[in-house]
């Protein structure tokens, strides 16, 4: 019984890491921020390990188009070192309004 429910989830994390979606804004900069959108659900896993949060259990609703996930990256230059700061941005999508988080700011610092 217990194997058999252990090859069911596993089933069911692979379906969600090969699903794939369109996004109408797939990176954007501003300045020495970036945006890059988490189309496929291998990019959702691979964000919520870096960060350590549960981006990945939004799958379903980015491909059913409820909801748009994006990888932020900002560059932070003092002097002779470069901070960088990673965080997720999620934006949920319904006809009346959008409304987003920005969550688990982390940032590590390159010496020059």
């Amino acid at each position: 019984m217990l194997e058999e429910q252990r090859r069911c989830e596993d089933e069911w994390h692979q379906k969600q890491l090969s699903k794939s979606w369109a996004c109408p804004l797939p990176y954007y900069k501003i300045d020495n921020i970036e945006f890059t959108a988490l189309t496929y659900g291998q990019a959702l896993y691979e964000e919520g390990q870096r960060m350590q949060h549960c981006i990945f259990t939004y799958t379903d609703l980015c491909y059913e188009g409820k909801y748009l996930a994006f990888s932020v990256k900002y560059l932070e230059q003092n002097e002779s070192k470069i901070k960088v700061h990673y965080s997720t941005l999620g934006l949920s999508r319904n006809i009346k309004k959008i409304s987003g988080r920005l969550s688990n700011i982390e940032g590590f610092v390159i010496n020059l």
